[in-house]
């Protein structure tokens, strides 16, 4: 699968080749298993070999197909590993920019409320400490205005 047709996957779908190739691996490893039980099986027997050259023979052999083995067993790996990084940079790429689109939303809609706030001042003076009295007939002070001041006997 090229790289191109790997970013078109779901995360789903991407899963699910893990999940596939997880199980390959835990195949080759049995397979492992089982040419390292061969390999002990493959003990060439005193009366069968017919020189020390044979043995060799017999033992290289062995050690090649060990050796083929081992080398798809870390193919896999290899290869696991390389789309398991190319995911994690996408998913990671992914956040960044959704982030950053949040980011630029919110301070969008930051500014838009600051400018309602700042007209809202502009429209009713009596929300800032400058205006006047929403209810210039009252006598009574504003709240935070009020004093307390003892009364006086007269």
């Amino acid at each position: 699968m090229t790289e191109k047709e790997l970013r078109r996957l779901s995360r789903k779908d991407l899963l699910e080749i893990m999940v596939e190739q997880a199980r390959e691996i835990e195949e080759l490893k049995l397979q492992n298993s089982k040419l390292a039980d061969q390999l002990k099986e493959k003990r060439p027997e005193y009366s069968d070999i017919g020189s020390l050259a044979d043995a060799s023979v017999q033992i290289s052999g062995v050690l090649k197909d060990a050796q083929a083995a081992a080398d798809v067993y870390l193919t896999e790996i290899e290869n696991l590993r390389s789309e398991a990084k190319e995911e994690y940079d996408r998913i990671i790429a992914d956040a960044k920019e959704k982030s950053a689109a949040m980011i630029a939303e919110t301070e969008t809609v930051l500014s838009e409320i600051n400018d309602k706030i700042s007209r809202y001042k502009r429209e009713i003076p009596y929300l800032t400490d400058e205006g006047p009295d929403p209810d210039p007939g009252s006598d009574q002070q504003k709240p935070e205005e009020a004093t307390l001041e003892p009364e006086k006997d007269t």
